[in-house]
């Protein structure tokens, strides 16, 4: 199994593990790894893709069927039988039956193909004959009787590969194959998705948090201005522009109150989960950094693109379209073929008859249709390689996008961790302020709440990053287990 097959076959497990809260006491709520496990076993599209690859290994047990062609039949033939009346004698009838013949036998045959173009078909026959069946008398007449056929034909210009059969099967053992990669992909998305949209879940619920914190502060001020009004000590603009800014951070934690109960519940309906609260990973910020430098600088990183989905199914296409390609010119080829077969009969003198023939044909002539059928076959081998290169294009260009999109996260990371690094000395450097009374108590608890956005902001940093890695982990053809266990700690 290539290292894309594993990291897709592990992808919901790892992605999970990857930024799973670290062992602590009993939580209550939703964690990420439940909510993958829920998401996995009830999603649409996995369900549809799961019931995509059971149809795929009914039809390739099928096409194994046909190609090995094996089938055994049965035969009976009823009763068959003769009735004679005699003659009127005074009026009436004498006895009614005279004599009754019965016959009745079975056949059993069976045909197998071989894939290099042999034939093999034996049967066999076996009857009973009853004759004079006469009430009148006790003489009756049986005779037992049976043939055997046996029949082999071998091909002398095989098509092997490109036999109906031997094509067809071909197609449905890729088609599973791409069937079961279609599955780890949808997994896999739909791994990233839950991935995504809990950790917004959570991060907007912090910054709500926040902005409640904010609309307090902001009431506070509004009702000290009031009471400085009151007292002449402040003017109707500085009333009015506290007014404002209590009702805009009103306003917003409104629209965001609402908005988050909204995607919450459509998180937890998709699901097909009670809401509850979500239990928020703990992530090893270090070891995350670390591996997403080592994925950055992975020898032959575009490699990846290879494996992509979409060319795997260009290629698979590609090979089919090359399949039809070489069994539309073998019609330009004459057939030949050389025949073994033996029959034996009960009553016939020796042991049977024996026949060796030699059969061929060749098409002169057809109306074009050989020379067109190559020649539409040449295009859609043409049309198909097109495809291949147009899907490699977009493959290489998606995973240079997602190493670009872990750049920024990097990037942003790196910026978050310094912004918090200077909220934190304002915090402390108001605290001081304020000891010496150089400042207000809204002044410091504004500077409280700008140290808990920028810790807020660092850690919503720490998620977009671990998000970034894990797609482009995906993306490359190359082994993360070791990289993502380091990640979980």
């Amino acid at each position: 199994m290539s290292g894309r097959l594993r990291l897709l076959a592990l992808a919901p497990a790892l992605a999970a593990l990857a930024i799973a809260p670290l062992p602590s006491a009993a939580q209550e709520g939703l964690d990420l790894a439940a909510a993958i496990d829920a998401a996995l076993a009830s999603h649409p599209s996995v369900v549809q893709a799961r019931s995509a690859v059971q149809s795929a290994a009914l039809s390739l047990r099928m096409a194994e069927i046909d190609h090995g062609d094996v089938t055994v039949s049965l035969r009976a033939t009823p009763a068959t039988g003769s009735v004679s009346l005699t003659p009127l004698e005074d009026g009436t009838f004498g006895d009614v039956v005279d004599t009754f013949d019965a016959d009745t036998g079975a056949t059993v045959s069976a045909q197998v193909e071989l894939p290099w173009g042999m034939t093999i078909a034996g049967s066999y026959t076996a009857g009973i004959e009853l004759d004079d069946l006469d009430r009148s008398g006790p003489d009756t007449e049986e005779r037992f009787t049976d043939a055997q056929s046996l029949s082999i034909s071998q091909d002398l210009l095989p098509a092997g590969p490109l036999a109906p059969s031997a094509v067809a099967l071909a197609g449905r053992r890729d088609d599973l194959r791409l069937a079961r990669l279609r599955l780890l992909r949808a997994q896999s998305d739909v791994t990233q998705q839950i991935v995504r949209t809990f950790l917004s879940l959570i991060e907007r619920t912090a910054t709500l948090a926040v902005s409640e914190e904010r609309l307090a502060v902001a009431d506070r001020e509004l009702a000290n201005t009031r009471s400085l009004a009151d007292q002449q000590a402040a003017d109707r603009i500085d009333l009015l522009d506290a007014r404002i800014a209590a009702v805009e951070r009103r306003n917003a934690v409104a629209d965001a109150r609402a908005s988050l109960a909204l995607d919450s519940a459509a998180f937890f309906a998709d699901l097909a989960l009670p809401p509850a609260a979500l239990v928020a990973p703990a992530v090893d910020a270090d070891a995350l950094r670390r591996a997403a430098q080592e994925l950055l600088a992975a020898p032959a990183a575009t490699a990846g693109a290879d494996d992509a989905l979409a060319v795997l199914e260009a290629q698979a296409q590609l090979a089919a379209a090359e399949l039809r390609l070489e069994q539309a010119r073998r019609g330009w080829l004459p057939s030949l073929a050389v025949s073994l077969d033996y029959t034996k009969s009960s009553g016939a003198p020796g042991l049977g008859r024996l026949s060796v023939s030699l059969t061929g044909s060749y098409t002169l002539y057809d109306s074009g249709r050989r020379e067109t059928a190559v020649l539409q076959a040449e295009e859609q081998v043409a049309s198909a390689r097109r495809a291949l290169t147009s899907a490699r294009s977009t493959a290489r260009s998606g995973l240079e996008r997602s190493r670009l999109d872990l750049q920024r996260a990097i990037a942003a990371d790196e910026l978050a961790v310094l912004r918090h690094e200077r909220a934190g000395l304002q915090a402390e450097q108001a605290a001081r302020r304020h000891a010496a009374g150089a400042i207000s108590d809204a002044a410091l608890a504004d500077t409280a709440l700008s140290l808990q956005e920028a810790q807020d902001a660092a850690r919503a940093a720490v998620h977009a990053l671990g998000r970034a890695y894990l797609a482009l982990a995906i993306e490359m053809s190359v082994d993360s287990l070791q990289a993502l266990t380091a990640v979980a700690g």
